[in-house]
C-alpha cells in the first residue's frame, strides 16, 4: 500500500515532467528528483512518476499519430522497455496522472498491455517478463528450491 505522501509526490513530479517541453528539461527534472528523493522513496515516488509520464506521453503521441510503434517510442523516449510497465497498479497510475481509472486501462489496453485483477500483467513485447514470473523470480525459487533440507549431503 502507498503512502498517501509518496503518490502526492509522485503527482507533482509527474506535473513538473509532462510540463517539460525537452529532453534536456526532464532529464533535469528527474535529476533533481533523484537528488530530493531518499532512496525509501526513489521508486514509490520517482520511478513510478516516470512511468506515469512515459505512459501519458505515448498515449499523447498516439493520439497524434495512430500508426505509433509504442516499444520503440517509449525506449527512444524514455529508455524504458515493455516489460518496465509490467506489475503496475493501475489504479495508482491513475491516482498519479490524475485520471479515471477506466482511462488509464484503455491506454494500457490501447498499448496492447493486459490487465488482471488491477495490475498490468502482461505486454507481446515483454520479452518473455510476465507479472511475477520473470526470469529473475524464476532462478531466485529454482535456487531456493535447491537450498531446501532435503536437498542437503
Amino acid at each position: 500500500m502507498e503512502t498517501y505522501d509518496n503518490v502526492v509526490k509522485a503527482q507533482a513530479l509527474f506535473e513538473k515532467m509532462m510540463a517539460c517541453t525537452t529532453a534536456d528539461e526532464f532529464k533535469k527534472v528527474f535529476s533533481d528528483a533523484i537528488k530530493a528523493n531518499t532512496l525509501d522513496d526513489f521508486h514509490p515516488v520517482v520511478v513510478r512518476a516516470e512511468l506515469a509520464v512515459s505512459l501519458a506521453k505515448a498515449a499523447e503521441a498516439k493520439a497524434a499519430q495512430p500508426a505509433l510503434d509504442f516499444k520503440r517510442y517509449i525506449y527512444d523516449t524514455f529508455g524504458l522497455k515493455p516489460h518496465h510497465l509490467l506489475g503496475l497498479d493501475t489504479q495508482l497510475m491513475a491516482d498519479i496522472m490524475g485520471r479515471e481509472l477506466v482511462d488509464v486501462e484503455r491506454i494500457f489496453e490501447g498499448f496492447d498491455y493486459a490487465i488482471e485483477n488491477g495490475m498490468v500483467s502482461s505486454h507481446p513485447d515483454a520479452g518473455g517478463h510476465k507479472l511475477n514470473r520473470g526470469p529473475k523470480i524464476l532462478q531466485f525459487a529454482e535456487a531456493k528450491r535447491k537450498r531446501a533440507s532435503g536437498n542437503v549431503g
